[in-house]
């Protein structure tokens, strides 16, 4: 594994192959540290992010899930919701006050 740039500019793991070999070796780990329990849908794809308030890795449950399932990461994902809509809200009865 290397830690690598992706397409965003964004640093990720990543794995690192020099063989045919290596990247067998590599599918192989994957398949085999899939939980029994893990949904069937993603058996071949698992989806691993890093936690935006926290900063650990964490199996995502869907494909836009931003943060692991810590109760207080899930607080502060609620906080922002939170500031975000109503921050919105603001702006667009700003918006339409001058329009």
């Amino acid at each position: 594994m290397k830690l690598g740039l992706d397409e965003n500019g964004e640093l990720k793991v990543m794995p690192d192959f020099h063989s045919v070999f290596d990247a067998a070796r590599f599918a192989l780990s994957q398949y085999v540290s899939i939980p029994t329990d893990y949904p069937i849908a993603y058996a071949d794809r698992v989806g691993v992010a890093t936690c935006e308030c926290c900063g650990r890795l964490f199996i995502k449950n869907g494909n836009r899930q931003k943060y692991c399932d810590n109760p207080e990461c899930k607080k502060e994902r609620n906080r922002r919701k939170s500031r975000t809509a109503y921050r919105r809200k603001i702006q667009e009865e700003n918006d339409n006050r001058w329009a």
